[in-house]
């Protein structure tokens, strides 16, 4: 219950826990939440109540659910597997093993005490049923499906456990769904709740310039929900709400050292693209292309006549699928590389909201602009609003939005750093 000895460079020496993780820790409620900005240290909070939990229950199992099994692996089991790590080097009586599989399992042996945490993924809830369990942690609570909820707390139920108790530990994201009408809304009444909320500055161990950093990348609202980890309303009003006409559709001649790229949506009717050209920390909109019922191959050979000088394309990440190929069988990527293009994406396409943030916050900080010539990108990012983003005119727009979008959050991304302890062995 100490707070974490720091070392000179901020990281910590040795374990504890900030003052916010205490008070969420001493919560004497069967549900409870701890709300806090990027970088908070909510998973490490978590891990820790995990493993306390699974001791004191043994034998009966405790359960965590994330978003996802990759999200999970890269959270909330890497976390169990450091703690228990660092644990069983400093206590004799202490052994532990990881279970790969999904879902993960860790087996805790703790003195006489034999206990056992599962790692489960919410993507398909209803796998979540079985045998009943002594507690559970639901991380990122916002962006998971009520059905979880309402799966974990039909099974934390078990009459042998000591202490039962429901954990929820995430970021807010606005103010919908079934997290926020829990801690917010018409579901807080219905329960026995505790809410701890806090900032990201709450966790002092995190570098010195991450909050600077993540603030810039985010709109005022959104640092507000982000990094402050304030419930807030992000679903009214336009969606690029950034953008001033005045200030960012301007003609700017292309410097020498620019180089012309493309950023590309892969709806076939239309297909869209923007060509832009880009610096180091600039990019500038140059022309605007929405053509019907037209594949990559057919974009390709448009972009190759028209641009001839163009080598690069930032494109949908979704594009390295078969779902997207033309007549001859490739994927989208596999023709522009034919083609002679070569490709920037990542993986897997960012969280809308993180897209969204991103040309926010780089419209904001001057690093994108647009030629006046880009009309319907200058009424597109006036006229999406999230009130109507459903409607077919607002559907019509995104796929122009899109294709600008995925070179800018690819260039300027929002940063989401995370602060990490390692052990270091002899």
């Amino acid at each position: 219950m100490d707070n974490p000895e720091l070392a000179d460079n901020g990281s910590i020496a040795r374990g504890g826990m900030f003052q916010h993780q205490r008070d969420w820790w001493q919560l004497p409620n069967f549900i409870r939440g701890l709300v806090t900005g990027y970088g908070g240290g909510k998973t490490l909070a978590l891990g820790k109540r995990m493993i306390w939990l699974a001791i004191k229950n043994a034998p009966v199992p405790v359960v965590t659910v994330s978003p996802s099994y990759p999200m999970a692996l890269t959270t909330i089991v890497q976390t169990l597997d450091e703690l228990l790590e660092g644990k069983s080097r400093n206590e004799p009586d202490m052994r532990y093993h990881l279970f790969r599989s999904q879902p993960y399992r860790f087996h805790i042996q703790y003195r006489d005490r034999t206990a056992t945490i599962l790692c489960m993924s919410g993507e398909r809830p209803e796998r979540l049923k079985g045998a009943n369990i002594a507690a559970a942690g639901i991380d990122e609570p916002f962006i998971q499906p009520v059905e979880v909820f309402e799966q974990i707390l039909a099974r934390v139920r078990h009459p042998d456990a000591r202490q039962r108790e429901i954990n929820i530990t995430g970021t807010p994201e606005g103010v919908v769904g079934w997290g926020y009408d829990l801690f917010q809304g018409d579901l807080r009444e219905k329960h026995d709740l505790g809410l701890v909320q806090s900032s990201s500055t709450a966790n002092r161990a995190l570098p010195a310039d991450y909050v600077e950093r993540l603030t810039s990348s985010y709109d005022e609202a959104a640092a507000e929900a982000y990094v402050q980890g304030k419930f807030v309303n992000l679903s009214t009003g336009r969606v690029y709400h950034s953008y001033d006409p005045d200030v960012h559709s301007v003609a700017v001649e292309q410097p020498a050292d620019a180089e012309l790229c493309v950023g590309m949506d892969f709806n076939v009717n239309p297909l869209a693209f923007v060509v832009f050209w880009r610096t180091q920390t600039h990019m500038h909109v140059v022309a605007e292309h929405e053509l019907p019922n037209c594949d990559a191959e057919q974009a390709a050979a448009f972009i190759r006549q028209t641009y001839p000088d163009i080598r690069r394309i930032y494109p949908d990440a979704s594009g390295q699928n078969r779902q997207h190929a033309g007549a001859g069988g490739k994927s989208a990527f596999g023709y522009l590389r034919e083609a002679g293009f070569t490709i920037c994406a990542r993986r897997a396409n960012p969280q809308i909201v993180d897209r969204v943030n991103a040309v926010n916050g780089a419209l904001r900080h001057g690093r994108v602009t647009l030629s006046p010539a880009c009309r319907k990108m200058r009424a597109y990012l006036l006229g999406y609003t999230h009130t109507d983003s459903n409607k077919q005119v607002q559907k019509d727009m995104s796929h122009l939005l899109d294709a600008f979008g995925y070179p800018v959050a690819y260039l300027f991304p929002v940063v989401r750093n995370t602060a990490t302890t390692v052990a270091f062995r002899q």
